[in-house]
């Protein structure tokens, strides 16, 4: 009945909102009419200024009405402007937004016009910007292949400020990658270029000293220029994130000598000095400090920093998906301006059409909701049966695991006591010829070994893990092996392999307090799945329901028991 209430308010709300949207004043109707004769050239200057006090929504409004009158056919000012909104945008969308794949977009679409005009002073902020883009994505190899055409596009039309930034994140990138000398030619060409005062030059000329004392084998002092370079930050947008990732860059120096110690130090200081507003260092240093773990030997602290990493790229992803949702939807309404100003003078004339066709689309939402919501409850019936089913299987996995450990053991000592009371003189019996197979206990006890293995979730949530790795483990060939598993389990190895994962999988989605925090993602990747679509094909098969089915009628078992 709850459900019903709340399906009914919201159909008489809709009813309401039709009402009071015909025949209401909108305030959406006098911004578009402000807006509406502006030239694009005001339109980009406010968006300009919305942008330098922080109105970051403002202004990709205002670029995005800029945008939305782009036509090949313009003349060549106008195409200008266009090309430089895209970019604008952009900026918004990737540094404000973390919305990456619309700032891909925006920046295509600039440098087709910009590169089809021949704006050339436009091009190296437009080939900066898309390489900013790929290093997000972890790109890095396609990231350098940009930052250089940035750096000499930049020189060569004398644009000196897109040039430091561009050399500052050449180097940084080519640290990461560990590529230092493939960028030589550009560092030693930074050094020889004059360029006049202005805001970080200081910064850069200390990260061209860092590059050039490291790939001339001179570490310590790299390192020195680098720390030297991050107290030179002078931008003006965003000098933080300039700063941790310079501090980043004293990190990888120290990474590349094996001084795992003195980086993991260095990278823990960029850990704390992070915060919310860089979302994208955060997760860069802690995947750093997975590493370092990992190369000191210290597997359980990787793993965790390696969680961690993982928590903080899920949390990206969703804010990106959530911006680019709700700002593409921006962009649509300021694209239909002009269309929506026309149409708000006929609002009034079809109210009682739309509160009839409201009213009947009312009616019939209530019946579907009906219909769903008897659907809905024998589903959930059936997935609570599945469910029951599925965890009394893994008791009785559980139980035939102990009672199995128990005879090997069992078998164990008897096999020890009848090798103390045997008589050493004894004739030792023929062994039966193995010529057309293994023999029953043969093929029980491989059984038996590879049981164990599949228990190992350590083993089989490896990428690599196959039938030779078992095979090997089992100190057995690949042929018997396979031939006990197909016998014993009318399957072939990868399925069994599946299921073995998808019974820690569920161990997993049923224990909310140790695994509650990490995502389907996450969980299936610590399994050894290829991907989440994998994942959820493998578990359906074998349980009948999907991961979140799974996850969400075990959350529903432990609120009841701590309801009682």
């Amino acid at each position: 009945m709850s459900l019903m209430r709340k399906i009914i308010i919201l159909a008489v709300a809709a009813l309401l909102v039709t009402f009071f949207y015909a025949y209401g004043k909108i305030d959406y109707d006098g911004i578009m009419n402000r807006w509406s004769g502006a030239s694009l050239a005001e339109l980009k200057a406010d968006g300009n200024a919305c942008l330098e006090r922080g109105a970051a929504d403002s202004a990709l409004a205002l670029y995005t009405m800029v945008t939305s009158r782009y036509d090949p056919d313009m003349d060549r000012d106008e195409l200008k402007l266009c090309a430089q909104a895209f970019n604008n945008a952009a900026y918004v969308y990737m540094f404000h937004l973390n919305n990456y794949s619309e700032a891909y977009v925006n920046l295509l679409k600039a440098q087709h016009i910009a590169e089809d005009i021949g704006f050339d002073d436009f091009l190296p902020c437009l080939y900066l910007n898309i390489g900013n883009v790929y290093t997000t994505y972890y790109d890095n190899d396609t990231a350098l292949k940009f930052y250089k055409k940035a750096f000499h596009s930049a020189i060569a039309v004398e644009d000196w400020e897109i040039l430091l930034t561009t050399f500052s994140n050449l180097v940084g990138t080519s640290f990461q990658e560990k590529r230092v000398d493939e960028i030589k030619n550009e560092v030693y060409t930074f050094k020889r270029t004059d360029i006049p005062q202005m805001p970080m030059l200081a910064h850069s000329r200390a990260m061209g000293a860092a590059a050039e004392a490291f790939i001339e084998g001179r570490t310590d002092e790299a390192v020195a220029c680098a720390r030297k370079a991050a107290t030179l930050v002078d931008a003006k947008i965003n000098p933080e994130r300039f700063r941790l990732f310079t501090k980043i860059l004293i990190v990888q120096i120290l990474e590349s000598q094996k001084r795992y110690g003195e980086a993991l130090a260095e990278a823990m200081k960029v850990e704390r000095e992070s915060h919310e507003e860089t979302p994208d260092v955060q997760e860069s240093i802690s995947l750093i400090i997975a590493g370092l773990y990992s190369e000191m030997g210290k597997a359980d602290s990787a793993l965790a920093w390696q969680r961690t990493q993982m928590q903080l790229k899920d949390s990206l992803f969703r804010n990106q998906q959530y911006n680019q949702i709700r700002d593409l939807n921006v962009a649509y309404e300021m694209q239909n301006a002009d269309a929506k100003l026309q149409r708000s003078e006929n609002r009034r004339r079809t109210v009682m059409v739309a509160l009839a066709i409201t009213a009947v689309a009312t009616v019939v939402i209530l019946v579907l909701a009906l219909a769903v919501i008897r659907r809905n409850r024998r589903l959930d019936r059936s997935n609570h049966d599945l469910y029951r089913r599925n965890a009394e299987i893994m008791r009785m996995n559980e139980n035939e695991r102990r009672m199995r450990t128990e005879y090997e053991r069992r078998i164990a000592e008897c096999e020890q006591e009848i090798s103390r009371l045997s008589v050493k003189d004894a004739p030792q019996p023929k062994r039966r010829p193995q010529a057309e197979g293994m023999d029953d206990a043969a093929k029980q006890s491989l059984l038996e070994k590879i049981s164990v293995v599949m228990d190992d979730v350590g083993e089989i949530s490896k990428n690599e893990f196959s039938v030779d790795r078992l095979s090997k483990l089992v100190g057995s060939n690949s042929h018997y092996v396979s031939q006990v598993i197909n016998e014993t389990y009318g399957k072939n190895f990868s399925a069994v392999l599946g299921e073995a994962r998808v019974r820690q999988a569920c161990k997993r989605l049923a224990d909310v307090a140790a695994y509650g925090n990490l995502t389907i993602e996450a969980i299936a990747g610590e399994l050894g799945f290829k991907s989440r679509s994998n994942f959820v094909t493998v578990f359906k098969k074998v349980t009948g329901l999907t991961p979140s089915e799974y996850k969400k009628i075990s959350k529903e078992n432990i609120s009841r028991q701590v309801d009682k």
